[in-house]
């Protein structure tokens, strides 16, 4: 959400509050804000069409577009190629070395593996600090 200047993001590891949002909205665009993005990450759970809602409850004019994964890419930057190179040599390294059903990434700087199993399981940590730079007048 940060990345693209989105003015709301929901993710499901925060609870959801749709009167905090809509408040936010109507502020922003009082404040003269002409286009409002609100971001929603995959596996969020709410009740009924929110942009229906938000243009009943705004009067604010919504449109609504689901991505798809090759909608969501891009051009790779610089870093995106060097992070993709480092970890997917990482990864036939493990492999070269007999080990498999693994999951890569980095972590202070360090190649890093795990199960993975017990990546999918781990609960997702997420940065409550970018999330308030994108929703900047909540408490979360």
């Amino acid at each position: 959400g940060m990345a693209v200047g989105a003015d709301y993001t929901i993710i499901p590891e925060v609870p959801f509050d749709l009167n905090k949002m809509l408040k936010l909205l109507k502020e922003k665009r009082k404040r003269g804000k002409r286009a409002l993005v609100i971001i929603i990450a995959e596996g969020v759970q709410i009740d009924g069409d929110l942009a229906e809602i938000i243009e009943r409850e705004t009067k604010i004019e919504t449109r609504k577009t689901v991505l798809g994964h090759i909608q969501r890419g891009g051009v790779p930057t610089p870093p995106d190629r060097i992070l993709a190179s480092r970890l997917g040599s990482y990864a036939v390294e493990l492999l070269i070395q007999g080990k498999s059903k693994r999951c890569v990434g980095i972590v202070n700087s360090k190649l890093v593996n795990n199960d993975i199993i017990d990546a999918i399981n781990e609960p997702h940590q997420i940065d409550h600090e970018c999330l308030k730079l994108t929703n900047e007048y909540l408490n979360v």
